[in-house]
This record gives C-alpha cells, sequence and structure tokens, in this order.
C-alpha cells in the first residue's frame, strides 16, 4: 500500500502514535507543553538571551563584521553578513544547533562594523579571526565548504583531484570555487575515466614490471605506471583535460554523445547508459566552469565597491589581491592605473605566496556568489586600465 491514498495514511498514524509514546516518555502529556518542547529547538533547550530584541532590530540592514562578547566584555565569535540584522537574528531562533545555541547562552553583547560590500565583510572577517583568534571561529562551522578543481601541471604524469585549499606551488592549476561536493566528484571521475587519466596518489616510477591497479585493468585509466602511454601520449590527454576544463568543453562532449548514440544502435544498452551518465556529469560540469569563466590564478580584474562617495577598488592579478585602495579622488584613481601597469607582468611571473591563499579563495568565492548590486567588476586584459573605468 506504499504512496497509496490509505497505505500513506495508516503510515502516518502509525507515527504519530509513536510519537505520542515518545512524548510520554518525557513526561509531556499536554499540548501546550509539547508546544513548548518544540520551541527549545534543535538544541534540546530554550535559548537563554541575554541580548534585547530591540537592540538586534536596531542593527544595519548592510553588509558587515559582527562581534559576540559574553558578560565580563571577552570576544567569543567574529561573523560575518550580507545583512547584519537579518544574520544576527539567525542566532535567537528555535532552528539553532547545539553549539549555537551554547554560544548565544554566553552572548551579552554584540558589536557591529558596516563595510562597502559583501566582499570586504568576509576579507576584514577571515584578517580579524586571524589576529584575534575568538575561541567560538574553530567550534562553529557556518559557511558551506567551497571546493576546487586541482591539476598538478609540473607534475610529469598529473591527476585531477578535488580539494578544499588552494597550493602555492608554482605550476598548479586551480578551478572553483565550487559548493557541493558530490556532483563535482563524480564529475571529475568521469572526465579522469574518458581520458585515461590515473587518480592513484603519488608520483609515479613507471617500469614495465609493474603490475597497474584494478583501473587500469578495467581501461578505466592508460595505465603510465607500467609505461603502457608514454609522457607525451599521457600529456596530450592531460591538455584535453585541462582544455575541457578552461572551457572548451565541445570536443569531448561531442566524442561523448557520439559513443553513446553507436552504442545505443548496436543495442549495448548497459554502455549506452554509461555514456549517458557521464554526458549528464560533464555537461553539468562544464556548464559551471563557464560561469567561472577563468581559472582562479587567471583572474585579472578590479573591484569598485561602495557608494559614489565612498568607493574602494580591489586589485585582483593572477588571482591575488594585490592592492585595496580608497577612491578619494582622482590622485587615487592615478595610482590604482599606475599599479596595475606596474605589476600585471610581474604577477604573472610572481610564485603565490601561502598567506595569500585565503584572500584568493574568498575573492574567488565572492566572484562566484557576489549580487548584481554588490560591486562593479572591471576585467583586465592587459596591464592598460582605462582612465574613466574607475568613474563613478
Amino acid at each position: 500500500g506504499r504512496h497509496r491514498g490509505l497505505g500513506d495514511a495508516r503510515m502516518a498514524a502509525e507515527i504519530l502514535s509513536i510519537f505520542l509514546e515518545m512524548a510520554e516518555k518525557m513526561g509531556i502529556t499536554r499540548l501546550d507543553r509539547l508546544l513548548d518542547d518544540h520551541h527549545r529547538g534543535i538544541a534540546g533547550r530554550r535559548i537563554e538571551r541575554h541580548v534585547a530584541p530591540e537592540e538586534i532590530a536596531a542593527l544595519p540592514h548592510a553588509p558587515g563584521v559582527y562581534m559576540m562578547r559574553n558578560d565580563r566584555g571577552d570576544l567569543l565569535y567574529i561573523g560575518k553578513a550580507r545583512r547584519l540584522r537579518e544574520r544576527v537574528s539567525s542566532y535567537f531562533s528555535a532552528s539553532v544547533t547545539a553549539k549555537t545555541a551554547d554560544l548565544v547562552s554566553h552572548v551579552y553583547k554584540i558589536e557591529t562594523r558596516t563595510t562597502r560590500s559583501p566582499l570586504e565583510a568576509a576579507l576584514d572577517e577571515a584578517r580579524m579571526i586571524r589576529e584575534m583568534k575568538p575561541p567560538y571561529n574553530r567550534m562553529l562551522k557556518s559557511a558551506a565548504p567551497a571546493f576546487f578543481i586541482k591539476v598538478d601541471l609540473m607534475d610529469e604524469f598529473p591527476r585531477v583531484t578535488l580539494s578544499t585549499k588552494m597550493s602555492a606551488r608554482r605550476g598548479v592549476m586551480h578551478l572553483g570555487p565550487f559548493i557541493g561536493r558530490r556532483g563535482i566528484e563524480h564529475s571529475i571521475r568521469a572526465l579522469s575515466r574518458i581520458l585515461g587519466l590515473r587518480t592513484c596518489g603519488g608520483k609515479l616510477a613507471p617500469s614495465e614490471e609493474i603490475s597497474p591497479c584494478i583501473y587500469g585493468q578495467m581501461g578505466h585509466c592508460t595505465a603510465p605506471c607500467n609505461m603502457s602511454i608514454d609522457i607525451d601520449g599521457y600529456a596530450e590527454r592531460v591538455r584535453r583535460a585541462v582544455s575541457f576544463l578552461r572551457g572548451r568543453s565541445g570536443p569531448i562532449l561531442g566524442e561523448l554523445a557520439r559513443s553513446r548514440d553507436q552504442a545505443a544502435s548496436a543495442m549495448r544498452f548497459e554502455e549506452a547508459a554509461r555514456f549517458r551518465r557521464h554526458l549528464e556529469a560533464l555537461t553539468t560540469l562544464a556548464h559551471r566552469a563557464t560561469r567561472l569563466s577563468e581559472v582562479v590564478t587567471e583572474n585579472n580584474l578590479v573591484i569598485v565597491t561602495g557608494e559614489a562617495s565612498d568607493r574602494a577598488a580591489h586589485v585582483v592579478l593572477s588571482g591575488r589581491l594585490a592592492l585595496t585602495r580608497h577612491l578619494d579622488g582622482d590622485e587615487a584613481a592615478t595610482e590604482v592605473r599606475a599599479f596595475v601597469a606596474a605589476n600585471y607582468d610581474r604577477y604573472k611571473m610572481k610564485a603565490v605566496d601561502r598567506g595569500e591563499l585565503e584572500e584568493m579563495s574568498i575573492v574567488a568565492r565572492w566572484l562566484r556568489e557576489r549580487a548584481p548590486d554588490e560591486g562593479r567588476v572591471i576585467f583586465l586584459s592587459g596591464p592598460h586600465l582605462e582612465s574613466l573605468a574607475l568613474a563613478s
């Protein structure tokens, strides 16, 4: 009787009976007490609130950073928000976790600092957490993790991997950030399988005496470990993978579509279904990669945030936040143009410093998630920035 009207009604009645028995064991026998327990939320207890609702209602409806302090004034937590009032008020809802409820029970004061944009809020939050090290920032991870597709082009036999961290090593290509691990993992596995790229970790020392792993035996990998393919042949497959990730997805998607149709015409339906799944996964990845437009380390742009009377320019060269300058006049705009002209080529040759990785990730994520009104992006195709580009 599943998914039929009577069967579903009986199942719902059985579940209700189980819940009523659970409530009775908890000593809850009246509806008002059941509602009171529900209002305790998933934390299992009522939120101990020491900040008046009026104080939260008075917070600005603007991007910025908020700092939560205890009754002694000690800093407990630092966070960022697109809209401060909405974000802070969410801490006092019934849907908070036990860890968040514990934080809120110790909060007696909330301070805020508004910023020109959510990008500046994210950069300020990261800097303040590094400097002040609030205890609850280590316990609470509110943002969904961002993932980067990585290809180490300095390896003789590169592989396509997924990571939450960017690498400072020279020659590592990063594409992203992506939100949601499962779909991206499926896509890069399909890409590696189609092109025969290895998935094993570590540095290879190819030898004809090596017996390939199960993937090599099944034909999912070209097995460079036992010299079934030479460096040049493998490099060509890597080149096709990089071309796909940079947005030239047509050749590989076309091949997959033809293979799917040929398998279906020959009545090899399981094989056709496998090609169809690979095609769907890579089409999704191609769409997301195209939307991101460029590899992180190839981002060269200027982000202008704020209103006409209070604007700032953030210069991003080779993916790195190279300069932030308050645009308080023509002289400031001239300095920004001069900086771009002097550093555009230098940053292409400059190795990524480990201390730059966090800001690179923040900028890349902001570019992916930004709303149309959160800032103006000026893409750079060379060291020359038009004199009118920074005008309001």
